[in-house]
């Protein structure tokens, strides 16, 4: 089966695995951004693991979004670089029957602190549930 790459950092499979996986996004942005205010031209790059390790049958850890990134703006003083979103959760198959190729999975993750509310950094949870079947 192979794992989704349409947006490989927010789409998880519901199989219990285990492998460790690079990902590299680069980015060009336009010399001009219309109504948008942002300096023309630039790039940015990502470099993330995303991680899975099977811990039994039906339960596995998943580190999804780890990883660092640089982003280059064609003007001085808006460039940055440093680690993104931190992810990790766990993943449990709730509904497994082999014989008829059906799963359903459930995982919990927690992203770094990304939020700043009323003055304090506030940690982002995603409850997701996943299945899939195999259709013949």
């Amino acid at each position: 089966m192979c794992p989704p790459m349409s947006n490989p950092l927010l789409n998880e499979m519901p199989y219990i695995t285990t492998e460790a996986r690079l990902v590299f996004i680069h980015h060009s942005f336009p010399s001009t951004t219309p109504g948008l205010g942002l300096p023309g031209g630039g790039n940015a790059n990502s470099l993330t693991l995303q991680l899975r390790i099977a811990l039994t049958e039906r339960l596995g850890f998943i580190a999804n979004k780890d990883g660092y990134a640089d982003v280059d703006f064609n003007a001085p003083g808006l460039s940055d670089d440093g680690f993104a979103n931190i992810a990790f959760g766990f993943k449990y198959a709730l509904y497994s029957n082999p014989e008829n190729e059906t799963l359903v999975t459930a995982d919990w993750t927690s992203q770094g602190w990304i939020f700043l509310v009323a003055g304090q950094w506030r940690r982002v949870h995603h409850p997701i549930y996943l299945g899939c079947e195999y259709l013949r």
